[in-house]
């Protein structure tokens, strides 16, 4: 079976067939030429998938401004600041590091609806470091999108 393209003859306009023959009564179908109308079909079920799951997942962590980022830029959010080394920390932000770990340290004070505080004594950094954060390991993605095919 042979496939069916394009074609386009310059005296009847566009048709579609195996072959550059005009189907016009009379025409010799000397200036037929080859034409593209019909975007071809860029994709798969599985592209969909990944895309549709990377939409969740950026929908579920609030990322609504992805772009590429050049050498030294966050791909997403921070207003474009990037990364803050050395003494842009105290630029940018207003404070060293050394505050700023000075004031990590301290316990954290809630004050609820209610009037009453609450007290926070340990360093929530500090047990996540525990955990494990800080070792090289891939995070856990935030959704698994397979087809429903797949084991």
């Amino acid at each position: 079976m042979a496939v069916i393209k394009e074609w386009e003859c310059l005296e009847h306009g566009f048709f579609e067939s195996t072959h550059p023959i005009c189907f016009a009564l009379g025409c010799e179908s000397r200036q037929v030429r080859r034409v593209f109308n019909t975007a071809p079909s860029i994709g798969s079920p599985e592209l969909k998938r990944f895309h549709a799951g990377l939409k969740k997942s950026a929908d579920m962590m609030g990322i609504t401004n992805f772009r590429s980022a050049r050498e030294g830029e966050a791909a997403y959010g921070n207003n474009g600041k990037g990364l803050l080394w050395g003494d842009d920390v105290q630029k940018v932000l207003g404070v060293n590091m050394d505050q700023l770990r000075a004031a990590a340290a301290t316990p954290l004070t809630v004050t609820k609806k209610d009037g009453s505080q609450e007290r926070v004594e340990k360093s929530v950094m500090r047990e996540l470091a525990a955990e494990g954060m800080t070792k090289r390991v891939l995070p856990r993605p935030a959704e698994l999108i397979q087809a429903k095919s797949d084991k």
